[in-house]
């Protein structure tokens, strides 16, 4: 793509945000696609087969019925209910319809959480490594990412008793992310408890529930009701182009994020929200949709020196560099000695863990 010289009018966020290397990586392949390239795709985190039928058939449905228009702000009644159902039946959690805000995605969710819980100069404690765009989403409030170190032996996870050394006067939250992008470990309960216990919001990032093969997951709303949860339809139900989401909050919270919907986002697709459901209360029944995931933790991925390169572990013993992962459909590997043949396989899309060490993060 040609590149165009910046203006000097440019605001000062937009000039200083970083790209999401994973996405300008994904349109360089889609170029090269279309030039008659055979690619490989291991950058975006996207199931590769469609969504299920019983989905797609109820947004055509809902389109043919003519519920093409605005719905409320927060989301239709109908999936909002479907949500607090899943959330009872899976977690315990008994839920109101009104914590929840249905979002086009979970990016949305996550903008309306920051800018209604943070002010300029609050801290946001994060694992190092963690998802590349949460530190932008908090810069762009003028709240302050403070990255706490996470090691191996740790899961790559927060340590509760360690992160209260990170805590300072001006921490207003933590995120988690359990199973993790890009580890794809998992926090134990009684961890989750502990850092519930902390004091600051808990921001959980769970896009990744349902993608677990080993222990079982946990949501943060077990442990508090000082949490926001960010979670959607896009990697679980194979839905990553209808841009699907939703965030639960507090009480006390819903109204003022429920202005910023209204103003920033209106509300979500009507016709997607009805797929929505669908994936809730037809597909959930049967979990025949994610039934690959699990048989694909075991596959070997043919790139050469990957083999060889040193595992970074998820506390199981697995082949030479390929860990096995708790959750999502990531592994992490350690390739500071990966050999020239194996790095167009690999995206540091992310933070690496520690300074001096190199990660990948294909998918499978």
């Amino acid at each position: 793509m040609e590149q165009i010289p910046t203006s000097p009018h440019v605001s000062r966020r937009a000039q200083e945000i970083t790209p999401f290397l994973v996405m300008d990586i994904l349109e360089r392949a889609k170029e090269l696609e279309r030039r008659g390239e055979s690619i490989i795709h291991l950058e975006i985190g996207e199931p590769d087969f469609p969504t299920p039928e019983v989905i797609k058939e109820a947004a055509y449905r809902a389109m043919a019925a003519g519920e093409t228009q605005y719905t409320h702000s927060q989301g239709l009644l109908e999936l909002r209910e479907s949500l607090c159902a899943h959330y009872l039946a899976k977690y315990g959690v008994d839920l109101s319809p009104e914590q929840f805000i249905v979002t086009s995605g979970t990016s949305p969710a996550m903008l309306l959480v920051f800018a209604g819980l943070l002010d300029a100069g609050d801290e946001v404690l994060l694992t190092d490594p963690a998802y590349a765009c949460y530190p932008n989403f908090l810069r762009l409030v003028d709240a302050i990412p403070r990255w706490v170190p996470v090691r191996e032996e740790e899961g790559f996870q927060f340590n509760p008793e360690e992160l209260a050394s990170y805590l300072s006067p001006r921490t207003k939250a933590m995120i988690i992310n359990s199973p993790a992008n890009p580890t794809g470990t998992l926090l134990p309960p009684e961890r989750l408890r502990r850092l519930a216990d902390l004091g600051p919001y808990v921001v959980s990032d769970e896009i990744y529930h349902g993608l677990v093969y080993v222990s079982q997951e946990h949501s943060i709303l077990e442990y508090t009701d000082r949490a926001f949860v960010i979670n959607g339809f896009s990697k679980l139900y194979a839905m990553t182009g209808w841009r699907l989401g939703y965030l639960i909050a507090p009480r006390d919270f819903v109204r003022p994020l429920q202005k910023l919907m209204q103003n920033f986002f209106i509300s979500a697709n009507s016709f997607v929200q009805r797929a929505g459901i669908a994936a809730l209360t037809q597909v959930r029944a049967t979990g025949r949709h994610c039934r690959p995931y699990p048989s694909r933790t075991g596959h070997r991925p043919d790139a050469g020196g990957l083999r060889r390169t040193p595992p970074l572990s998820s506390g199981r013993p697995e082949a030479p560099g390929i860990p096995h992962p708790g959750g999502t459909y990531r592994r992490l590997l350690r390739v500071c000695q990966c050999p020239p043949s194996g790095a167009g396989f690999l995206h540091p899309g992310f933070r690496p863990p520690g300074a001096g060490q190199g990660g990948g993060r294909p998918g499978y």
